[in-house]
């Protein structure tokens, strides 16, 4: 199994902040994890989700983006303690690896390395 985390581990914390149009920010490991997998589409998925009440409630959101069949994957986050706050199918992608997870916590997307 290809874990994106793996190959960004080297990322322990960031020097530049970027902002997502919808103000939300994500680090310079989420920005490589974009880059490298082609998957910016990724950070949209998960700030579009804080327009839930349920999620965006939630102080410390872990989310996984993981392979189920084929190209096939499904994201789902929960409270960092296992309870499911959201999921959502993703029928096709050409994500590069089998699983990347992010942690998502004061308005900020990062990888767990750099937590």
């Amino acid at each position: 199994m290809k874990n994106a985390n793996d190959e960004l581990s080297y990322f322990t914390g960031t020097q530049d902040w970027y902002r997502h149009f919808t103000g939300l920010l994500y680090t310079d490991g989420i920005l490589a994890m974009a880059e490298k997998f082609h998957a910016y589409w990724l950070i949209d998925l998960v700030f579009s989700h804080q327009l839930s009440p349920e999620v965006k409630v939630q102080p410390f959101q872990k989310w996984v983006l993981k392979r189920v069949n084929g190209d096939a994957f499904i994201a789902i986050a929960d409270d960092g303690n296992d309870v499911v706050i959201a999921e959502q199918e993703i029928p096709f992608s050409d994500f590069d690896a089998d699983i990347v997870t992010m942690f998502y916590t004061a308005g900020v997307l990062l990888l767990p390395s750099e937590y």
